[in-house]
């Protein structure tokens, strides 16, 4: 990262010369820096580049491009059961199927010709590598049903009549690896900042990056509320990013039962729980099926503080997150805990 265009172009030139390929150098207005890929010189390592960048630029922030993959965890067929909407008390047919706020989210491609999808006010924009083949659509379609598919359908939406503004940063990898990179999130999330979009959903985690946190600390300080999975890592796994960062709100999962996940995350950075066991969504293609992850619980409270903002539209990100923390339904030992942070989801009076 470079505090500027031409900072980074001065950069550029200056690593060319260490034996550094520039594969990419950007300007990031809405996250307020420039942004370098680079490749690094043959017989060296990415942590023996780090540590030679690091010490030759001191002044610079230099990170591997960590991948991050999508929180789901299992899928299955069946017919469509829904309980998570109930669940959380969502009101159907209120003032939540007539919100047009913007939601970004940053995920897979979606596939915008699935039936309840058709029609939604979806604007997609990919941010995936030139010649890298797309990940399959199916979490991105998934997620973005759960947020905006059409009323009438099986898989109906929280807010329907939102816009969502989709960032596709997964592609795949050997071994059928579904992947984004950090670059990726950071283009991404720049160009939702350019689009005055508030709330971003990203059902994603991988490990710390210091490019990562940067970024999010930025997005959050622009306006961003950043609503991420928790992670299905085990209960005694460490915390994972970017919901591991303190200006991210961080969403595991329950059950129909209200009983947490039980391959999510733990860990005082959990802001608050949501239904994330067998919900009912699309799949890629047509049809639907049912998903569990923490992935799948995010898009809840996504849908949750984008409707606390319609009501609100100045209200700041720790604001609504502090709102939706606020308002959950106590679960666990009483007040914070581990498990469920604050709660279980409820939505915010409209």
């Amino acid at each position: 990262i470079a505090g500027s265009l031409a900072d980074a172009t001065a950069l550029s030139q200056q690593l060319a010369n260490l034996g550094y390929a520039v594969r990419a150098l950007q300007e990031l207005p809405a996250l307020g820096f420039a942004l370098l890929r680079l490749g690094i010189p043959a017989g060296q390592d990415v942590p023996g580049a780090l540590d030679a960048l690091r010490q030759a630029f001191p002044a610079t922030l230099f990170d591997a491009n960590t991948l991050y993959e999508p929180d789901a965890a299992a899928i299955a067929a069946g017919e469509p059961r829904h309980y998570a909407k109930a669940l959380i008390g969502w009101p159907e047919g209120g003032a939540g199927c007539a919100a047009t706020v913007d939601i970004g989210l940053i995920d897979t491609a979606v596939d915008t010709t699935h039936s309840t999808l058709a029609g939604r006010r979806i604007t997609p924009r990919s941010f995936i590598s030139a010649g890298v083949p797309p990940a399959p659509p199916d979490h991105g379609t998934a997620v973005a049903a759960l947020l905006v598919g059409a009323p009438d359908s099986s898989i109906a939406g929280l807010l329907p009549a939102a816009h969502l503004y989709a960032a596709a940063i997964f592609s795949l990898r050997e071994g059928n690896r579904v992947v984004g990179t950090t670059d990726g999130i950071a283009r991404a999330l720049d160009w939702l900042g350019q689009q005055g979009v508030r709330v971003v959903n990203l059902s994603l985690s991988g490990p710390g990056n210091q490019v990562m946190r940067l970024t999010a600390e930025r997005a959050v300080a622009g306006g961003m509320l950043l609503v991420a999975a928790a992670g299905n890592e085990g209960p005694n796994a460490p915390p994972v990013f970017p919901a591991g960062y303190g200006p991210v709100m961080a969403v595991t999962a329950v059950d129909a039962s209200l009983q947490p996940y039980r391959e999510a995350n733990r860990g005082e950075y959990i802001d608050v729980a949501a239904p994330g066991v067998d919900v009912w969504s699309a799949r890629g293609g047509q049809g639907g099926r049912y998903n569990t992850g923490t992935s799948f619980a995010a898009p809840f409270v996504s849908a949750a503080a984008a409707l606390a903002l319609a009501a609100s539209p100045d209200a700041p990100p720790e604001r609504l997150r502090q709102a939706l923390r606020e308002g959950a339904r106590d679960l666990g030992r009483p007040g914070r805990d581990s498990t469920f942070g604050w709660g279980l989801l409820q939505p915010p009076a409209a």
